[in-house]
């Protein structure tokens, strides 16, 4: 699913249509949102015609201002109107050639900070009933922090705190940004005041969603752009090992570090550790939630045939089996406190939806997405973005020097005595360890 938002500031101009077919160039967008459009009734069904969608829903514009417009084609997308106000759009989307579906919320926040505080109350009551993935996305026409305007000392305090209060309230995730960050300019004040924001369980299904700050097209405001990837990680490599916590759960994962660290150097008991514990993960541990969605089948199934016909037996079966469920549920929270890094909620208390959105945005925001060239052009293909950073450590780590530089030292080094050399030297004793543990 691609989806473009742009406050086009205006509509009406004769230009406008192939103004936004050159936006959409290579694009693919199923969804457009229109904003600030300026035009209502009878000229704004002419403009639509001509823009190349075959469906359309509109929010009126109000004399010269404001105007939101949502346009699609019937093909790729089946939209279900829920409510709307001057500043908000409301709508399920539902993906023809897929089960997929979603909330969408297009925003056209009003300029007047005292009249944005019913979009703020509309969206937190919208969230009240959220049970699906949520994609709020347009113009708010505020900031959220001072590093998100430029130019000007002056901050409107007001608007930055509701702004901020509603995205509290409403659980909302901050869409990262690739491009610039700023997304409206006049003159030498820049600000970010178009944003996309989503719920946690968008994030489940579309973990590597990112917003794309557009070149201006005849506006002061940038397109947004989102394009969504498939949604499971790429893995280029294989990944990193990691011990994880879940694992000490499990009675004889301690006997697989006993036999790995009875004989061999340190680096050999390493890898010997390494490759041990991948197996006996795979044996043992295996796919977690998998792992408990199979736990809890097996027990309903237990269930029945108790329903049937009683024995001590299945009794002592099914007790074993919440057991190991039980068990599972511990897991899986430590997982996903781990992968979160996140070290100022105590693990134990039931937060593994919010330790599985934590560790979603950290690994969205630690991929790269694109990157500079050496003339200030945003490069996106992966196989150049491969190169580019091939080149840039290359030339990192070669020496322009023609000769080897010439160390002068005004005294000798100081040496080690014997007994100083014996004492770095020697191994470290089960007691020292155990002292520095206690302390």
């Amino acid at each position: 699913m691609n989806l473009l938002s742009w406050n086009c500031r205006g509509a009406a101009s004769k230009s406008f249509p192939a103004r936004l077919r050159d936006v959409l160039k290579g694009k693919q967008a199923n969804l457009v949102i229109l904003v600030e459009t300026r035009v209502s009734g009878v000229k704004a069904d002419r403009i639509m015609k001509k823009l190349g969608f075959n469906n359309w829903i509109r929010v009126e514009a109000t004399g010269y201002a404001g105007g939101i417009w949502l346009l699609w084609n019937d093909d790729e997308v089946n939209i279900h109107y829920e409510s709307s106000t001057t500043q908000l759009l409301h709508v399920r989307v539902s993906m023809v050639n897929s089960n997929h579906s979603f909330w969408l919320s297009c925003i056209y926040a009003e300029p007047s900070c005292q009249l944005r505080t019913a979009l703020w109350h509309d969206l937190t009551h919208i969230s009240r009933s959220m049970s699906e993935p949520w994609l709020v996305i347009g113009d708010f026409n505020a900031y959220l922090s001072n590093a998100d305007k430029k130019g000007s000392d002056h901050l409107n305090v007001t608007s930055m705190r509701q702004f901020n209060d509603c995205i509290q309230q409403t659980h909302l995730i901050e869409v990262d940004c690739v491009g610039d960050r700023f997304t409206w300019e006049r003159d030498i004040l820049k600000e970010r005041i178009d944003w996309a924001f989503t719920n946690d369980l968008w994030l489940q299904r579309y973990p590597l969603t990112k917003v794309h700050h557009l070149c201006k097209f005849g506006s002061d405001h940038r397109p947004l752009f989102i394009r969504n990837s498939p949604d499971r990680w790429e893995r280029q490599h294989t990944p990193a090992f990691r011990c994880q916590a879940a694992w000490f759960l499990e009675e004889d994962f301690i006997n697989v570090v006993d036999q790995c660290w009875k004989e061999g150097s340190w680096n050999e008991k390493i890898a010997l550790f390494t490759h041990e514990a991948r197996e006996w993960n795979k044996r043992r541990v295996g796919n977690i939630p998998a792992k408990k969605n199979s736990l809890m089948k097996r027990i309903e199934e237990v269930d029945k045939k108790r329903r049937r016909r009683d024995n001590q037996y299945l009794a002592q079966t099914e007790k074993e089996l919440w057991k190991e469920y039980n068990k599972a549920l511990a897991q899986e929270e430590l997982l996903w406190f781990q992968k979160s890094r996140c070290n100022w909620l105590k693990w134990g208390d039931k937060n593994s939806k919010f330790f599985h959105s934590s560790a979603i945005i950290h690994r969205r925001r630690n991929r790269v997405e694109g990157l500079k060239n050496s003339r200030g052009d945003w490069i996106f293909d992966q196989q150049e973005l491969k190169r580019m950073a091939q080149d840039y450590y290359q030339k990192l780590f070669q020496s322009s020097l023609t000769g080897a530089p010439s160390l002068h030292t005004r005294h000798s080094f100081p040496l080690l005595s014997d007994g100083d050399y014996l004492l770095l030297s020697a191994e470290v004793s089960d007691t020292e360890i155990k002292a520095q543990l206690s302390t």
